[in-house]
Order: C-alpha cells, then structure tokens, then sequence
C-alpha cells in the first residue's frame, strides 16, 4: 500500500514538472493573409518547420492587409512576423531570419502588363533591347526593386501610396506606368485579381534575392527558435517540397524554362 502511495506521488509531481515542459511547446504568432492567397505557402512552412524541432504552432490571422499596413503592424508588434525579400533597411527596422525561404522564386520576375500590349515585347532578346524600350515599371514605397531598377538603369516610378493601385495604374495605360514585374510565386493568383491584366509570355527578368523572414521587435526572443526550424527544414528538403507543392503548376504555366532570362546586375541594399 505504502508503495503504491509513493509511486503515485512521483506520477503526480512527475506530472506537475512536466507540464509548465509541454506547454513550453506551445508557441502563437500573428501574422498577415493576403487577399491572393499567396500567404498559404509561408503560414504553412511555419507551422511545419516548427513542428520539425517540438514546436506546436497556433495562427492568429489579421486578414486582408495592404504592404504599407504590413509594415506599419511588424514595427508596432500587432503581427509577429512576415515575409519580405532581404534588404538591409529591413534588417535595421526589423528582427532579420536570414535563411532563403523561397529558393530564389521571388528574384525571377515576370511583367504584368496591359492586355494587347505583347507585340512591344515581342523582340526582346537582351536586357539592352529592354533597356531601349524605355518602359517604365512601377514600384511601391522602399520596395527592393526600385534598388534594382536604378541599379540596372532601368525606368521606374515609385507609387506611395497603396501598392494595389499599381496594378490599376498599368491597367489605365493613360498613368505612366506601362508593367508591374511580379515574382513567379506571386503573378499567377495575382492575375486572377485583375483580369484586365496580361502576363508577358516570353521574358523572364532575374535577380539574386530571397523572401526571407522578418520579426517584429517585440518578438525577437523567438528568433533562435524559429532559426533553428528554418535549417531543420532546409536540411530535410522540407522548403524544396513545399515550393514543388505550391508552385509546380506555376512552372508550367508560365512556361518558364522557355522564357529568355534577362540576368539584372543585384545591387548590395
């Protein structure tokens, strides 16, 4: 009797140290949606490289926020983390994950541009035939392209208020902005959106970027844990199954080992 009173005090004190251990794994983030869907992939490779190393993960959503607003609620800590190409203004406002999460995807840019507007592109073998077309390509606000445009002197226009409205801009064909370029992980959901949009069929432009994680200030303490998730599912082909799930059909569609890469100059920013 006395036994068995003792082992089920060490069952019940084994039990009260281990819980505050399993809870431990329990880990929340806030994080945006888009309204293309294009989030999918990142809350998805989150979740799964954190469970790689014990992690349980829970989503909070804020649904349906502009680039702008992104940014504004990374810096204020309303969401915890995002997804943005690497800049070194981003690693000084923000808590840098410096792992690629995309294998290259979004520095392979295609054009959106206005419907009937394909025979302009038509001849363009080199970057300097693109060059000397002289369109011009419009950016949002301390977007990492416009550092690539300017490097590359290439035409741009900086838009400061909502990105959305680039999209509407090229469409008008009458606002000075004659292609939105879009990685490829994004211009398919995006041309749904905007039907009055054309993808270019024979270009593709290439720099040498990532989308990697950022965290908001106020969460830096989960860096090293959402680090060490990231490696774990680099190392155990996690990120390449992922791009293959989501983006394979994209490949195909936009035909992309026929497209002629236009290979721009990466600036350091």
């Amino acid at each position: 009797m006395q036994r068995t009173s003792t082992f089920s005090i060490f069952l019940l004190l084994f039990a009260v140290v281990s819980y505050p251990l399993l809870a431990a794994q329990q880990l929340t983030l806030t994080i945006a949606t888009l309204k293309d869907g294009n989030h999918r992939y990142y809350h998805e490779l989150l979740r799964q490289s954190l469970t790689l190393v014990g992690y349980q993960l829970t989503i909070n959503h804020i649904h349906d926020l502009s680039q702008k607003r992104i940014v504004i609620f990374l810096k204020q800590g309303v969401i915890s983390v995002h997804w943005f190409i690497k800049a070194i203004s981003r690693d000084q406002a923000f808590v840098p994950i410096n792992i690629g999460i995309t294998n290259g995807l979004i520095g392979k840019r295609v054009l959106l541009i206005p419907k009937n507007q394909q025979h302009i592109y038509q001849q363009v073998k080199t970057l300097s035939d693109f060059r000397q077309l002289q369109k011009t390509g419009g950016f949002g606000e301390g977007w990492f392209d416009v550092s690539v445009w300017k490097y590359n002197q290439l035409p741009y226009r900086v838009i400061s208020g909502d990105s959305q409205d680039i999209f509407l801009m090229v469409a008008a064909r009458n606002r000075g902005i004659d292609y939105f370029s879009r990685g490829v992980n994004e211009i398919l959901a995006e041309s749904v959106l905007y039907p009055e949009l054309f993808i270019e069929q024979r270009l593709l432009l290439r720099y040498d970027r990532d989308f990697q994680f950022y965290l908001s200030p106020t969460s830096r303490q989960l860096k090293p844990i959402i680090e060490s998730a990231l490696l774990k599912a680099k190392q155990t082909g996690l990120i390449d199954r992922l791009v293959n799930r989501y983006w394979q059909d994209t490949f195909k569609q936009l035909n992309l080992e026929k497209r002629i890469e236009l290979k721009l100059k990466t600036p350091f920013s």
